[in-house]
């Protein structure tokens, strides 16, 4: 590589040049790895499962065309077999899987695990020449487990998701603060389910002493409330009023999508 970049910079035009360099797939720019010494870049780079496959070749391309061959009511079908799906451990269940969008490539990764039908299509890209790689890999560098990036890939759509309730603008130490936030719900969280595991034991163990009737907890007359001080409003009125803030652009539709992806069927409250 380095040397057709020089060959290519001996060019006497650019059309030359440009020839040159596009026989091998390259831009004219030099690439700044070529500096560090004794490495080689072209040999210490691996074929990465997650980003070339789970979410390359399935995500990008397999799977948008399965949902563009497929008719409206097969979407349907498709999403309520995937509901069907028994849960198991380390697989993901999907409610609305023809519907809802994904961030994450272990995501794409438990899709493909459970549609097994792939459609023509053609494959002259990157990520699929880079299967052609495949086995100097294998060879070099023996199982992908010692290369893969499906580790911390759900921290990445954390990440994501903080990103995306920015204003894109000095995004860092708004995602911090953000992160920050979550983080104290989730500790609220915990001490919550603590109490209330802790609550549970002791009535078990009065009901296991006693001989009597479960206890129930009782409740004080104390003089304040959980809630908002807030008047009620629904969610098109909610979304209206924060029309300047990106963070809450197609909130409704959003949310939505969320409620039926977590509760689905009867039970997910009808938006106005």
């Amino acid at each position: 590589m380095v040397e057709l970049y020089y060959s290519a910079k001996k060019c006497s035009s650019r059309t030359a040049r440009d020839q040159l360099l596009r026989s091998s797939g390259l831009h004219y720019i030099k690439n700044s790895f070529w500096h560090l010494s004794n490495s080689d870049p072209y040999v210490a780079y691996s074929y990465d499962i997650l980003h070339a496959l789970d979410s390359g070749e399935w995500r990008k391309h397999q799977w948008p065309l399965l949902l563009e061959i497929l008719t409206p009511q097969k979407r349907a079908r498709l999403s309520k077999n995937m509901d069907r799906t028994p849960h198991w451990r380390g697989l993901k269940h999907f409610k609305m899987v023809a519907s809802a969008d994904f961030t994450d490539g272990n995501s794409y990764k438990d899709i493909l695990k459970q549609v097994t039908r792939l459609y023509s299509k053609n494959f002259n890209y990157p990520k699929h020449h880079s299967l052609v790689h495949f086995s100097e890999d294998l060879r070099a560098k023996r199982v992908t487990e010692n290369y893969s990036t499906h580790p911390g890939e759900g921290f990445q759509q954390e990440v994501q998701q903080a990103y995306d309730q920015t204003n894109f603008r000095d995004n860092e130490p708004q995602v911090v603060r953000i992160n920050e936030n979550q983080e104290v719900i989730a500790r609220i969280r915990m001490y919550v389910d603590l109490h209330d595991k802790e609550n549970q034991r002791r009535l078990q163990e009065l009901d296991e002493s006693d001989g009597g009737h479960q206890l129930t907890p009782t409740e004080g007359r104390e003089h304040w409330a959980i809630g908002s001080p807030l008047k009620p409003i629904n969610v098109c009125q909610f979304e209206l009023s924060k029309k300047d803030n990106p963070a809450f652009r197609h909130f409704t539709r959003q949310l939505t999508d969320f409620l039926q992806e977590t509760i689905g069927g009867d039970e997910c409250p009808q938006m106005p």
